[in-house]
């Protein structure tokens, strides 16, 4: 699963480059959001915001908003402009304020106060004043920049000002490539870039093709695949290898194998493109399967038996080592919806396939948990630092299932270390949590 996790993704930012590179090549590197709606919104600004049909309308005389820029990076020297549109053209009155940045360096360029009536055309953003804003030695420190000087950007921020309760409604808005590349555009094999590690670990190879594709020299990192076949192979060796390994260890009974076949196939499908066209689709038989698994193990919601203080003592133990690394309690609002999520989790891990094996197989609580750690692990494919962990976490939390068979003391640890493990890892080491096409 290493193996087909990681042609996935060469193949994927390999294919993902070379279209980058012919969008800029062209002309036609365009960022268009229309409708505009709150999902191309940053979650922490969607409350500024309320959804209208084919716009947002601002819920303050005084809104700020953070668009996502997915993928997307304004290239000052090629995206010169910006046009913001409202509903049926009705431009209120007041001013706002244009921000990009670079985030990962700490770099914010400021545009002056302009007036939204100016929006009845594009603005030219090579023609506004801009303030730029580094972090240096311990402060921020500005200065007047020139448009062509400041470097690739990926934050974008409109900041409002003096506009009426509820007359700000935006429909659009659009950054166009004015010019097209004149750079010749470097196409580099990832070992003549990065150490080793960056061209193996998919989630370094993701955040460094992010950069990468628009850089200072504009160059392409591109990754060499192990097969030139489809890396679905690798899944399909992966689960031969799987029943090869049962019948090994004579866990033949055929429910175990139709279970752990299914694991594969629920692989599969996260890995196809369809999952996207037809991820809304998906929501509802999902849910109806999670209810459904639910009710089968209700039981598991009465009063456990055992307490299980060691599972809670060791998780708060954990929880203080990692918050040595990276303090900060951010996370904590996040807790209860995560809880919820994790106990589906641990339904699985647990009362689903660690009883399961357990029972059918007939096999000792080590071996079982190894076993469901790593179907857990292969589940969270591609991403090989979130694979690694919840193989772990997996092993961990079968084997303490099957001792104490409390289902909460599961969930709050796996809730609690899953969300310190996203404070504490740096983005380029894991980047998000996400997994299948979604990565």
């Amino acid at each position: 699963m290493i193996l087909f996790s990681y042609d996935y993704m060469a193949m994927k930012l390999n294919e993902q480059g070379a279209y980058k590179i012919n969008q800029l090549k062209t002309g036609k590197d365009d960022f268009n959001r229309h409708p505009l709606s709150l999902k191309d919104v940053v979650r922490s600004f969607q409350s500024h915001w309320q959804q209208g049909e084919n716009f947002i309308k601002a819920n303050s005389a005084e809104p700020e908003i953070s668009i996502k820029l997915t993928h997307f990076k304004v290239i000052p020297q090629l995206h010169r402009t910006l046009r913001l549109s409202f509903l049926e053209n009705d431009i209120p009155s007041g001013s706002v304020v244009i921000e990009l940045s670079k985030q990962l360096d700490q770099h914010f360029y400021y545009s002056e106060q302009i007036p939204l009536s100016d929006f009845l055309v594009n603005i030219e953003l090579s023609e506004l004043n801009w303030t730029g804003k580094e972090w240096y030695e311990g402060e921020f420190r500005s200065s007047t920049v020139d448009w062509f000087e400041i470097k690739p950007l990926d934050a974008l921020v409109f900041r409002f000002y003096n506009t009426e309760l509820g007359a700000l409604k935006l429909s659009s808005i659009s950054i166009n490539q004015t010019d097209t590349l004149k750079e010749h555009l470097n196409t580099l094999p990832c070992a003549e870039k990065h150490k080793t590690v960056q061209c193996v670990l998919t989630n370094l190879m993701k955040f460094n093709h992010l950069g990468n594709i628009q850089d200072q020299g504009f160059s392409n990192i591109t990754y060499t695949t192990l097969t030139e076949i489809s890396p679905l192979l690798w899944l399909l060796a992966a689960w031969l290898t799987a029943m090869f390994l049962l019948r090994l260890i004579k866990l033949d009974q055929l429910k175990i194998y139709v279970w752990v076949s299914a694991v594969f196939l629920a692989i599969f499908l996260m890995h196809y493109e369809l999952m996207v066209q037809r991820i809304e689709l998906l929501f509802w038989p999902v849910v109806f399967m999670i209810l459904a698994l639910v009710w089968i193990k209700r039981k598991c919601f009465l009063k456990p038996s055992t307490l299980a203080i060691k599972v809670w003592l060791g998780s708060l133990v954990l929880f203080l080592l990692m918050q040595t690394i990276s303090p900060g309690l951010g996370f904590v609002a996040y807790l209860p919806t995560y809880f919820l999520w994790a106990m589906v989790q641990q339904l699985m891990i647990g009362p689903l396939f660690s009883d399961m094996i357990y029972q059918e197989g007939r096999v000792s609580k080590g071996l079982v948990a190894c076993l469901v750690g790593v179907l857990f692990s292969v589940v969270h494919a591609p991403n090989h630092v979130l694979m690694i962990a919840t193989l772990i976490g997996g092993v961990g939390w079968s084997y303490v299932w099957l001792t104490y068979k409390n289902i909460y003391a599961n969930a709050f640890s796996h809730a609690l270390l899953a969300l310190m493990l996203y404070q504490v890892m740096p983005e380029a080491w894991l980047g998000s949590a996400r997994v299948g096409i979604f990565f």
